[in-house]
């Protein structure tokens, strides 16, 4: 007979978000003794699908081994993301159980002081090679359809930042296309090094939803996303503040809504009227 663990382990591994969606009504201290009982491999899934806040509260509950085995199982993006919220100390102490390739790029993000452009990046859900052809590019489109996305980053073997390319783009292309041939280079960036009081009055945010952010080097660190800029300011926001913003806060929900039904298109591409 089945037990209700194991019932519930099944449940988590063929339902992951309505686990996850279950889980996050809990104490985060009830919470994190049932992920515990999962595999890493498994509750970080789980952690996938939890906002950000809730995961903070979760890693303070864990057991810093399996905090640990759980982030070694995230992707880039993820563990970026809950690792930022937590203090210094109790992050140094993670990562230096993590695996050294994935320490070493999460210290370029958590290298840059709160106030800077760098210390707000987030990092993109598909950061693209410009040797990639058209076809392998959606191909990993797929592999993320469920996520809204516009536009993604495209950098070269060194991780330098060449330009933007558009879903719309490429379901105008032809499949053997390259993507540094399809992407805009002449895109605005942001360095990293920069404060965020500098850049508000940016005229690109006029009409973008996020910026990309390069280091001193032209290696490309992520994006500065509208959303967080304005989670940043929330404290300190003024009237002035939001009106600075409101051009693509009017975007906003043109954009994420253009790029869901957009995404759900792929595979369906025309053969014709190639983008040049």
């Amino acid at each position: 007979m089945i037990n209700d663990l194991d019932l519930s382990h099944r449940f988590c591994e063929k339902h992951p978000s309505d686990a996850a969606s279950i889980l996050v009504r809990l104490p985060a201290e009830y919470a994190a003794g049932f992920i515990s009982t999962l595999p890493p491999a498994q509750g970080i899934i789980l952690v996938h699908h939890m906002p950000t806040a809730y995961t903070t509260q979760l890693l303070s509950c864990f057991e810093d081994d399996y905090s640990a085995r759980l982030l070694a199982h995230a992707d880039f993006s993820t563990a970026a993301r809950l690792l930022r919220p937590l203090p210094a100390r109790q992050r140094e102490q993670l990562m230096a159980q993590m695996d050294t390739a994935q320490t070493t790029q999460l210290s370029r993000i958590f290298s840059y002081p709160p106030g800077s452009v760098g210390n707000l990046v987030e990092i993109p859900l598909l950061t693209a090679l410009g040797d990639w052809n058209v076809k392998h590019a959606l191909r990993e489109l797929k592999k993320i359809r469920r996520r809204s996305l516009f536009d993604f980053p495209v950098v070269d073997d060194e991780h330098r930042f060449l330009g933007l390319v558009t879903v719309h783009t490429l379901l105008n292309a032809r499949d053997t296309r390259r993507l540094d041939e399809l992407c805009t280079a002449n895109e605005a960036v942001l360095p990293a090094h920069a404060t965020i009081a500098s850049i508000l009055h940016h005229p690109v945010w006029e009409r973008s939803l996020a910026i990309p952010v390069i280091d001193s080097e032209g290696m490309l660190l992520g994006l500065l996303h509208r959303t967080s800029l304005n989670a940043h300011l929330s404290g300190t926001s003024s009237i002035q503040t939001q009106e600075l913003l409101a051009p693509a806060l009017t975007i906003a929900e043109l954009y994420w809504a253009a790029s869901s039904s957009i995404i759900t298109m792929l595979g369906k591409k025309p053969p014709h009227n190639e983008v040049k």
